[in-house]
């Protein structure tokens, strides 16, 4: 039996206007546990009225700063992507937390080398992400690692440093 998968659309004005809609009241903390951990790993972000835009969605003026904003506001939002490749999860981690240069030279490249910037929000978001999880009663390693995943053999070191976040924050 295969996990159902659940796409959010993102319409363009809310690219547009940096708008996250209802996001944040959707996939906040007061929500039921119950409710949330069905959805944990089952989300993909598209943008249907965009996507036929750039090569990369990333590309795409405004999506960039669309994701800053919504995992500024919601930073454990991971915890509800989808967390392979394919779905981008990663991707739009690294790449809303990269210097404007290392940004430019990934989406001209196609490949997403992490900044000391993109490596310092990247472990904010996933302790954000193992917080909520514990908040959920989920155990949260196995929810970060998938998230991680993507690192092949770096995933250990980044759930460590995510560990280590963890017990250094009250």
């Amino acid at each position: 039996m295969s996990t159902p998968l659940h796409q959010m659309q993102v319409p363009a004005e809310w690219v547009a206007h940096g708008s996250l809609g209802s996001f944040p009241k959707l996939f906040g903390y007061d929500q039921k546990p119950a409710e949330v951990r069905e959805m944990q790993g089952r989300l993909a972000i598209v943008f249907p009225s965009l996507e036929d835009q750039a090569e990369l969605i990333y590309a795409v003026p405004g999506i960039v700063d669309w994701f800053r904003e919504l995992y500024a506001k919601i930073p454990h939002f991971p915890y509800f992507l989808v967390p392979n490749v394919e779905a981008g999860a990663l991707q739009s981690i690294l790449i809303s937390g990269m210097a404007s240069k290392a940004r430019d030279q990934a989406l001209t490249s196609g490949v997403f080398e992490a900044d000391d910037q993109a490596i310092a929000w990247t472990l904010t978001l996933m302790a954000a992400t193992a917080r909520y999880a514990t908040h959920m009663g989920d155990d949260w390693e196995p929810v970060v690692r998938a998230l991680l995943s993507p690192l092949g053999a770096d995933t250990d070191y980044f759930v460590e440093q995510v560990a280590q976040v963890l017990d250094e924050s009250p």
